[in-house]
Formats: C-alpha cells, sequence, structure tokens
C-alpha cells in the first residue's frame, strides 16, 4: 500500500479510543468539537470538579507532570521509563526539570555519609583520601 493511501485509509477510521479525550467517556458516537480537545476545557470541565472537596491542590498540568515525575522517582522507577512516560526524548530532561528530590531524603542521604565515615575502621581512608 502506497504512503498516500495509508493515510487516506487513516483519515477515515474513527478517532482513538485511546486518546486522553475519550478517557473521559466520550465515544467515536460522541459529537466531538474542536473545543473538547482544548485542556482548559478538560481542566474545568473533569479535573476540578473531580478534586473538589478533597485535600489535593490542582496546580495545572506542568505541576501534575513534576509531580507524576517526582512520585514515580521516590518509588524508584527508572528515569529512562519516566522519561517515556512524559514522552521526553531523554532522561536528562527529565531529570533536571521534572524530578525533586525532598529536603528529608536529602537530609537522610548526608546523615547517611555522616554515618559512614564515623564508623569507618581506623586506618581506612575515604576515596579521595588515598
Amino acid at each position: 500500500m502506497r504512503f498516500s493511501c495509508f493515510l487516506r485509509e487513516h483519515k477515515r477510521k474513527p478517532p482513538d479510543l485511546l486518546s486522553p479525550v475519550n478517557q473521559f467517556q466520550l465515544t467515536p458516537e460522541s459529537s466531538l468539537r474542536i473545543t473538547d480537545f482544548d485542556l482548559h476545557n478538560i481542566e474545568n470541565r473533569i479535573i476540578r470538579p473531580a478534586l473538589k472537596g478533597s485535600a489535593i491542590n490542582w496546580t495545572g498540568f506542568h505541576g501534575f507532570r513534576r509531580g507524576l515525575a517526582t512520585n514515580l522517582f521516590a518509588l524508584g522507577v527508572n528515569p529512562k521509563i519516566i522519561a517515556a512516560i512524559l514522552r521526553h526524548a531523554g532522561m536528562a530532561m527529565t531529570l533536571k526539570h521534572y524530578t525533586m528530590i525532598p529536603d528529608a531524603e536529602q537530609r537522610e542521604a548526608l546523615a547517611k555519609l555522616e554515618r559512614h565515615i564515623a564508623n569507618r575502621p581506623s586506618g581506612m581512608t575515604l576515596q579521595h583520601e588515598k
């Protein structure tokens, strides 16, 4: 099949049932308007009402993505997988801009280093002391 024929056939298919819009109970039979695909409409019609009365504060889609990445990272998910979920081309963007390490975890890492230094056998040197 030639590429132009493939594109013509693709355009005739109903909307993708796995698209974000259709996950909100829209079906191919629904009258889809361009406004249905507007993220602000999805936020105002679906997300905000779902969170109303909960302790979760909606901070926008960027905040959602950062929270998702940070929580997956804290759960030990491979950064390459997190980057794929966020549809980033590589891990660098994900790790630099989307994952945050809580202060408590940073303090625990430093405390762990202090315990390691304090408990080392006498005469044993650290890597940089050699």
